[in-house]
């Protein structure tokens, strides 16, 4: 009998040490994928491909080690949190691919964890990524009807100006100004500390410069005069960019086509540079074909010019039309170019 005890109680020491050691496997995996997922990636300094390929490559890291987890424990403790990440990694790959597949995939993700783990902390942050998918297939009903969900129900959630964020954008496609600009006003108000502040408070600014005129007035790096009165007429595109920038670096070759292929029908660029130096500047600008004019003071967002238009990230662009007036802010791509050929088609 005391040896059936004995038996019994070491069988139940293995059973716990067993289940220590499950747990000690399964808390080791998540803590893992915390780790990956934590590590930030600049792109100062890098290529536009360097950068893309980093963030894929960190991207594909975060999705391997969740789906692991997901299929060594499937019914594990941190399952709701690795569904988090693993929707996470997805729309972070989607975001530097512009797949519109991935990011499909990180919503599905999403809904999973908001349907079987609906009282998971993690839940606010699906509805963010829901939300944001949404946004991309241009669904703005569906946008707006998750942010006032975050918004309602998770009132102190980091998430709120995330929400107010995309619901400022719905609103906007919607061209419904003051459901927009409440939303705006809102995140500057009241999450002074949010990562959206400074983008709600700049997308103010710009509406409010729409309409207004342009006076710009300097000696380029090369020497030339700039001066807007004298430009009267034409169309000007200021760009705001960097040579370090690898989105900048990416948009150079579309600009110097447009501008050479507008140049003789009143189309214009002036360069606005973020470049702390003037000559690997002006090499960059030799090999990649920039005629155009440059301010450039090193002083980089300091400089007055960036200041004045409240410019907190590039490439950035403002287009002025022929009477002088500011007609767009922020376009890029075939967007810019068609509005670009418009303004150069008016009266």
């Amino acid at each position: 009998m005391r040896r059936m005890m004995e038996c019994g109680f070491v069988l139940f020491v293995v059973l716990l040490a067993t289940d220590s050691l499950a747990d000690d496997a399964e808390t080791k995996a998540y803590k893992s994928i915390r780790k990956t997922a934590s590590v930030r990636i600049s792109s100062k300094d890098r290529s536009r491909a360097e950068y893309d390929r980093l963030v894929n490559e960190l991207s594909a890291a975060i999705i391997s080690k969740c789906k692991r987890y997901r299929e060594k424990f499937p019914e594990g403790k941190h399952t709701p949190e690795v569904l988090a990440l693993l929707a996470r990694g997805q729309a972070m790959c989607a975001r530097v691919t512009g797949s519109k597949m991935k990011m499909q995939e990180a919503a599905e993700t999403a809904r999973l964890l908001v349907e079987k783990h609906p009282d998971s902390a993690s839940v606010v942050d699906a509805r963010v990524i829901i939300m944001e998918s949404a946004m991309w297939e241009r669904k703005t009903d569906d946008v707006l009807e998750q942010a006032d969900e975050i918004i309602k129900t998770y009132p102190d959630s980091t998430a709120v100006p995330a929400a107010l964020w995309f619901r400022a954008r719905a609103y906007d496609r919607k061209h419904k100004e003051e459901e927009t600009t409440a939303a705006l006003e809102t995140i500057v108000k009241q999450h002074r500390k949010s990562d959206y502040y400074n983008r709600a408070e700049r997308w103010l600014f710009v509406r409010k410069l729409k309409g207004q005129a342009m006076h710009l007035r300097f000696v380029a790096s090369d020497g030339r005069k700039v001066d807007f009165r004298k430009l009267r007429g034409k169309v000007i595109l200021v760009n705001f960019w960097a040579s370090w920038c690898p989105y900048c670096v990416d948009e150079i070759p579309a600009l110097v086509s447009l501008e050479r292929e507008l140049r003789g029908d009143g189309f214009c660029i002036v360069g606005v540079s973020m470049n702390y130096g003037k000559t690997g500047m002006h090499r960059f600008m030799q090999k990649a074909g920039m005629t155009w004019p440059q301010y450039h003071d090193g002083k980089r967002w300091k400089n007055p010019i960036a200041k004045k238009y409240r410019v907190s990230g590039i490439p950035e662009t403002i287009l002025v039309d022929k009477q002088g007036k500011i007609r767009e802010i922020g376009l890029r791509g075939d967007a810019l170019a068609e509005v670009v050929r418009k303004l150069v088609a008016e009266d």
